[in-house]
């Protein structure tokens, strides 16, 4: 439950700009800015502490399972925000070019507002990913290039990240002490 009302504030803070637009014409302009400062703070903190520790997990479990956190956070808000500005940009296509300057206006508006979303989206991809690549050896070999390799092949990109997330959690949990203290012995 924590989880899923975690992601679906970091969409609102994705896409605090149009939560700022729709609050603004519901509630007005200063209860907006409140909200919306409330959201990016929200985002940041995620991106600094996206998990707690959990006890007897050391730094490195500990980077993993955030890093991993991050990763499922973005593909859940990429997700999301992907149908969202695909929705905009047909509704802009439709109204065709625009005519008057508050036209113009509102299309550049909308242009940078998209913009800003992909931007905070790859910070949390990029977060993610730096966490798990620094704390663990195991996943920098093969993965980072396959990661390189497939990161521009649409899906396919997707399908790594996954795999990705799923190897990192694994070394993270039980199962990755497991197979330390085996290694030990």
């Amino acid at each position: 439950m924590r989880r899923a009302a975690r992601a679906l504030l970091l969409l609102a803070a994705t896409d605090f700009l149009w939560v700022r637009g729709f609050l603004e014409d519901l509630v007005g302009g200063c209860a907006a800015a409140l909200v919306s400062a409330g959201l990016l703070a929200f985002y940041c903190w995620i991106l600094v502490r996206p998990c707690a520790a959990e006890s007897g997990q050391d730094k490195r479990e500990f980077r993993l399972s955030c890093g991993s956190e991050l990763l499922r956070l973005f593909l859940f808000a990429a997700s999301c925000n992907t149908l969202w500005i695909l929705y905009i940009v047909s509704t802009l296509l439709q109204e065709g070019p625009p005519q008057d300057a508050w036209e113009q206006f509102g299309f550049a508006l909308c242009i940078v507002v998209i913009l800003l979303t992909v931007v905070m989206e790859a910070a949390l991809f990029w977060a993610g990913l730096l966490r798990l690549y620094a704390a663990s050896p195991r996943l920098r070999g093969r993965h980072l290039a396959l990661a390189a390799l497939w990161g521009w092949v649409p899906l396919l990109n997707i399908w790594h990240l996954t795999k990705l997330i799923h190897a990192a959690s694994a070394g993270a949990g039980p199962a990755g002490k497991e197979t330390k203290e085996k290694g030990a012995e």
